[in-house]
């Protein structure tokens, strides 16, 4: 809905989205971490914010046998870390996600997570 410039529609209940602490701001289902980046957290607070639900997220599939959700967590924690610029804890995230996708069988998730560990700098 965003994309389409419909906003309000977006965050309208049961439009996929909730609202996060009160601010207004309708948070997808999935992590922030996977869109988390120039377009979406244009400002360090943003950033922060992305962090704490992705940590959130991580955090309760991590208990979980879902190998899939445990490594998308990852991979999308991988992502806000790196986009605040903490390299190490994105390797880490990153390879926490390899594990739980090469573990599910999951060749594609696998092969994402290897490009980004690729373009680690």
């Amino acid at each position: 809905m965003r994309r389409l410039g419909r906003q309000d529609e977006a965050a309208a209940p049961g439009a996929g989205g909730r609202r996060h602490r009160g601010r207004g701001r309708p948070l997808q289902r999935r992590s922030a971490g996977a869109r988390c980046g120039p377009a979406c957290c244009s400002t360090p607070a943003d950033l922060d914010e992305a962090l704490v639900v992705a940590e959130e997220v991580a955090g309760l599939v991590r208990g979980t046998d879902g190998l899939s959700a445990h490594g998308d967590a990852e991979l999308d924690l991988a992502q806000v870390h790196r986009h605040r610029g903490d390299a190490a804890a994105a390797h880490e995230s990153a390879l926490r996600a390899r594990e739980a996708y090469a573990r599910k069988g999951h060749r594609v998730g696998v092969a994402a997570v290897e490009t980004i560990l690729a373009d680690r700098s």
